[in-house]
């Protein structure tokens, strides 16, 4: 997922805290130089300039993911490889079957302003163009993502390059259990897909997700 800007303030509960960070910044710091509050210098409004874009800096790297700041961040946390379970609802034309099951392995590198979701199978790697999470008024997340499957040179013949979509939902916040949801593509295929075995380590490809260990989350 990428979303415009450096970071991306999620709620009013945020921007008030950053406003408020500023402006008890910019008291302490005239304080220190001994200035008037009612007349800040130019050399004291930089300082919490600065102060102000590294805290959203370090929020956005790495703060966001503590738990305990949930309740602020409303963001759930999917960093790393998450094995999961793929159902092909596609027939094949040649002996009018579905695909089935397959297992595949989706790779989520996550700051709290950016997404980047990778799918690999045997087959083939997906990688996201887009991607956003969204939370309704309940609390309930949700992915969303557009990617761009790219299959090996030996299945091209039979799997073209293609464009799609997914829908996952994200089901847990402050600790998720699982990710379930479906997908389609521009080839007129569709189906499903689950996850609940995760590893916090991100994998380059599918035989490296393969020789990861992972651990149930539900």
């Amino acid at each position: 997922m990428e979303h415009s800007g450096v970071w991306k303030l999620k709620s009013n509960a945020q921007i008030k805290i950053a406003v408020f960070l500023s402006v008890f910044l910019l008291v302490v710091v005239l304080y220190l130089q001994g200035q008037s509050i009612i007349k800040p210098s130019f050399n004291a409004v930089s300082w919490i300039a600065t102060i102000v874009v590294f805290a959203l800096l370090i929020w956005d790297k790495w703060v966001w993911r503590w738990k305990f700041l949930y309740p602020l961040s409303k963001m759930p946390d999917v960093r790393g490889t998450w094995k999961a379970e793929l159902n092909s609802f596609w027939v094949d034309p040649k002996t009018n079957q579905m695909h089935g099951k397959i297992q595949v392995f989706i790779v989520v590198r996550q700051t709290f302003s950016k997404l980047d979701i990778r799918l690999f199978s045997a087959e083939s790697t997906s990688v996201s163009l887009s991607a956003n999470v969204t939370t309704d008024d309940e609390g309930v997340h949700t992915i969303a993502t557009t990617y761009l499957n790219m299959p090996s040179l030996e299945h091209l013949p039979h799997s073209p390059i293609s464009h799609g979509g997914m829908l996952l939902s994200v089901r847990g916040g402050k600790v998720v259990k699982q990710i379930d949801g479906k997908y389609w593509t521009d080839r007129l295929s569709r189906g499903e897909v689950k996850m609940s075995e995760h590893s916090q380590e991100l994998a380059d490809g599918f035989d490296d997700a393969c020789s990861l260990n992972f651990q149930k989350v539900s």
